[in-house]
């Protein structure tokens, strides 16, 4: 680029864990970029942004699992790295650290919420309030977990708090003061788990309310830290553990056809007897039967169901959680639906005594999707409906232990994104349009490792070093599949086509052999090595090294230890 040409204008739309990845990513690629990051919050981190963290909240993954690829989050005062996760101060002042280490932090603006984006030429126009702004480039990092469902609850003078868990760290001080004795929690997802833990902690008396199974679907069930001597990491983040799982990119490998396709009678019979046993085992670690409220959380679906997966899993990461559930002096667990709120009083349905309370906290979650209209969610037409259709039956020919997936469950109506790699639109890949992508539209446990790879493969696209070689008719009929696959293999969680609990490590596999860049990271462990050692993001480091085929020849970059090279 001479040094006469304009700067390409580059905007995110987020500063979350893939909004700061991408953003470093990105700069890596191309420093000559003027970056903009938009961020609607007064703090980044997303997920862990300030508003939203405090002392008792911790993280689902432990040291190690949960860090970026390089910058690993330091452990010298942790004393068991086998049994601790990591607290969510913590990964917030990760998360600022990377910031400011990689020459993002400054590139911030905070408390600006973005309103709307448009097309313009080449570009994007993006709307905050009624400002227009101009970029060559629009990256959108708004996640999974960026708007607050707020029910709809009819109140008459009520005089208690009431507040989402989004704003618990905002909250956390008040809420554990003496001014606070009894809190209402509603939900029963890990939000809601999380905020009944630390109210009790603090002598709170806590009423747990959970919608009945006739109207919701229930409290996300609660699985053991550890499971036959592996943690959550060791036990899915390995490619032995991704071939006991049905997956669209191993479809080529011997473990399909044995496990997953049905032709093995042998094959289904061991996979499935396994986990059988394993579930057995996640089921019986929190004794729903012996207890009032345990039983009032008993997922609707026991039998396999750490398999399906159906909704949202939450790990017992507070090893006195489950026992102060069961002994109940000082939470009771209510299965009911809120009707409406008066003075200090929650009127539920089927009618009980009204609750008093000084604080409502709302555990309802987040809405699956992006609420600023952009192509990464297009209106539903009569072809992709014909399209989908269609791919659905295929997955469940490929995969038919999907047909006896469980169908209790309310699955919400989710307009889904279509993304190729679920990053960019198809239809823009065609035409040559290299001016946006998606990042961060997946749900799972490998959320650092998907980010180093999704950020890698946008900036690459973006940045013009990378072609897809696909017609749009076969990216549309790609898309289609991994929807009707995450719909089918994961219902409530996958409705919006965005679960990748167990099949992660295959799909970052798939993007970064698109890349050229090394995808089998512990060769030097030996075959039996790569096979069976967990995954960890600092597996990732310095994989620039090794290889990216892109256009660029050599890239320099103050952000590296030395040069990323970009070679043909």
């Amino acid at each position: 680029m001479s040094s006469c040409s304009p700067k390409t204008t580059v905007c995110i739309i987020g500063a979350g864990w893939f909004g700061l990845v991408t953003a470093k990513t990105y700069l890596q690629i191309d420093p000559t970029i003027a970056l903009t990051i938009l961020e609607s919050s007064s703090s980044l981190g997303g997920t862990w942004n300030r508003s939203r963290v405090h002392p008792y909240l911790l993280a689902q993954q432990r040291y190690g699992a949960y860090e970026f690829a390089d910058l690993p989050i330091p452990t010298d005062d942790v004393s068991d790295l086998k049994t601790a996760f990591i607290p969510s101060e913590i990964l917030h002042a990760c998360m600022q650290t990377y910031a400011e280490k990689f020459g993002v932090a400054d590139k911030v603006r905070f408390n600006t919420t973005v309103t709307g984006v448009e097309k313009d030429g080449d570009g994007w126009a993006v709307w905050i309030g009624d400002k227009r702004e101009r970029f060559d480039k629009l990256i959108m990092a708004t996640g999974l977990t960026s708007t607050p469902v707020i029910p709809e609850i009819p109140r008459e003078g009520f005089t208690a708090e009431v507040f989402h868990t989004a704003n618990m760290g905002e909250k956390y001080e008040w809420l554990v003061s003496d001014k606070v004795s009894r809190v209402a929690i509603y939900g029963g997802g890990k939000s809601a788990q999380d905020a009944v833990y630390l109210c009790v902690k603090h002598g709170k008396q806590v009423d747990w309310i959970i919608r009945p199974d006739s109207v919701g679907n229930g409290a996300e069930p609660l699985y053991p830290t550890t499971l036959l001597g592996k943690t959550g990491n060791g036990a899915m983040s390995s490619r032995f553990a991704a071939a006991q799982q049905p997956s669209l990119d191993l479809l080529d490998n011997w473990s399909y056809w044995f496990f997953h396709s049905g032709k093995s009678r042998l094959g289904s019979w061991i996979h499935w007897t396994w986990w059988g046993y394993i579930c057995k085992k996640m089921v019986d670690f929190a004794g729903y039967d012996k207890s009032e409220n345990m039983k009032k959380l008993k997922p609707q679906v026991t039998k396999h169901g750490g398999f399906w997966a159906s909704l949202p899993a939450s790990l017992a990461n507070q090893p006195t959680f489950i026992p102060l559930l069961h002994a109940g002096d000082l939470i009771t667990v209510h299965r009911a639906t809120i009707t409406h709120l008066s003075s200090n009083n929650i009127f539920l349905s089927p009618s009980s005594p009204p609750l008093q309370t000084d604080a409502l906290i709302l555990a309802t979650g987040y809405h699956p999707t992006c609420t600023i209209p952009s192509p990464a969610i297009p209106p539903t037409t009569a072809s992709t409906a014909a399209l989908d259709a269609r791919a659905e039956a295929e997955v469940l020919r490929l995969f038919p232990r999907l047909k006896q997936a469980p169908t209790l469950y309310k699955i919400p109506s989710t307009q889904p994104f279509r993304l190729y790699n679920r990053i960019v639109p198809p239809e823009m890949i065609e035409r040559g349009d290299r001016s946006f992508a998606f990042v961060g539209a997946v749900r799972g446990v490998g959320t650092a490792i998907c980010a180093e790879a999704t950020a890698l493969w946008a900036a690459a696209w973006l940045s013009g070093n990378l072609e897809v070689g696909l017609s749009r008719e076969e990216m549309e009929w790609d898309v289609a599949m991994r929807n009707a696959f995450s719909r089918k293999r994961y219902a409530v969680s996958g409705a919006a086509g965005t679960c990748v609990l167990y099949e992660y490590l295959p799909m970052v596999d798939h993007m970064l052999r698109q890349l050229g860049v090394e995808h089998r990271r512990k060769r030097d462990k030996g075959r039996m090595g790569e096979f069976m050692e967990p995954y960890f993001p600092r597996d990732y480091r310095g994989w620039w090294r090794s290889g990216y085929r892109g256009e660029r020849g050599l890239v320099q970059n103050e952000f590296w230890d030395g040069d990323v090279r970009i070679h043909k």
